[in-house]
């Protein structure tokens, strides 16, 4: 696993991180933290976490949408948005870490969630933010430590502003 700086939109944007991963909520509310900026710059991503996965049920917990990430939206200089196509579509999972919105990360649910990226994903390179450790309330350390347990059969990366 590396650990880089970086801008993990940036690195999707530009085609270099070719599926990101985030933590996410089950009340479709990506309003805030790294999620919120996902959404507004790349709306793609809110509309697979609401056409993929259903409100607010438990059961998600554990389980991702994703979406298939073609354009993104960019604030011009007089505040005006406009939409670009990327030259290279990303994929980006929206991984069901937290029940409810704010400080909600459930490492059991985290575990299981890896178990599946882990299958779904073997032999591909994962870009990670710090997932559940900002609004979501995880200790980085306990989360580094189960990124590198449960993600065996992927190459990851952690982007850190």
């Amino acid at each position: 696993m590396r650990i880089i700086k970086g801008d993990l939109l940036e690195l999707a944007a530009n085609g270099t991180a070719g599926i990101i991963v985030h933590g996410c909520n089950c009340f479709h509310a990506m309003g805030g933290g790294i999620a919120g900026y996902l959404a507004t710059r790349f709306p793609e991503i809110p509309q697979a976490d609401r056409e993929q996965s259903p409100y607010a049920l438990p059961r998600k917990l554990g389980t991702f949408s994703q979406a298939t990430v073609t354009y993104q939206i960019l604030r011009g200089q007089y505040k005006e948005f406009s939409k670009h196509e990327l030259d290279k579509p990303f994929t980006c999972v929206n991984l069901y870490t937290q029940f409810t919105p704010g400080p909600d990360f459930i490492e059991s649910v985290f575990v299981f969630g890896l178990q599946q990226l882990n299958k779904e994903f073997a032999g591909q390179h994962l870009w990670f933010p710090r997932i559940g450790c900002g609004i979501g309330g995880g200790n980085w350390e306990r989360v580094e430590g189960l990124l590198l347990e449960h993600l065996k059969d992927c190459e990851v990366t952690v982007v850190v502003l």
